[in-house]
């Protein structure tokens, strides 16, 4: 795994934000990470992980980013946080780059954590094991258009509407969507589902590390 965050040429022109993704061990396991963003911030009630905006008075590189987000938002210690490093960058919708980095945080209870409610309503810790046993579903998103998913068999038959009321998503995603064609997954959990670009990351995460212990076997 690759330490050197990126350099974009003409950064500027895009939206450059970071992740973390965001590992704990516990009992010989390893656990997710996630957040469930406030009622207070854009795309509220949505699964992400920690992560924001890289702002360059701040930040020297998006690990700064991603590193100082994580503090700001789980109420965590920078020495805390260990094994950083840059995994790639993932191209979202609507110009936006996103590098991704793995890290492990090194505490006792995650229960404790004073998370930052302004931006975190709570946290959702899963064992990786828990995406590999659940695999996503997968919808296939036309561009201008209602979500709907397609018939791998039939590309014009339509199989179903994209049930994003059914999963208690916002209602802004009950309309056509802008953007062009594209894959989106979707993990159920509860009452609360792990969709999108979290999603997607997450399964093209799993795909190249489908054991939790490769990751920090590497860097470890």
């Amino acid at each position: 795994m690759d330490n050197t965050p990126p350099n974009y040429i003409n950064g500027d022109e895009y939206f450059q934000s970071a992740v973390l993704f965001t590992f704990i061990k516990k009992n010989n396991d390893y656990y997710l990470v996630l957040e469930q963003r406030s009622a207070n911030i854009s795309q509220a009630g949505e699964v992400c992980f920690p992560g924001g905006r890289f702002d360059k008075d701040k930040d020297k590189t998006t690990r700064d980013t991603a590193i100082r987000e994580t503090c700001e938002e789980l109420g965590v210690k920078k020495e805390e946080i260990t094994n950083v490093n840059y995994w790639g960058t993932y191209i979202a919708p609507m110009s936006t780059l996103i590098d991704v980095y793995i890290g492990c945080l090194q505490i006792d209870d995650i229960n404790t954590l004073a998370i930052n409610k302004d931006e975190v309503e709570r946290l959702i810790v899963l064992p990786y094991s828990f995406f590999i046993n659940n695999p996503p579903s997968s919808y296939e998103i036309d561009s201008w258009s209602y979500p709907y998913r397609k018939s791998k068999e039939d590309k014009d038959k339509i199989l179903d509407i994209f049930p994003a009321k059914d999963f208690g998503l916002p209602s802004k995603y009950h309309k056509p969507w802008r953007g062009k064609s594209r894959q989106v997954y979707l993990y159920p959990n509860d009452d609360v589902p792990i969709w999108g670009v979290t999603a997607n990351i997450i399964r093209e995460f799993i795909k190249q590390y489908p054991l939790a212990k490769q990751i920090f076997s590497e860097v470890e």
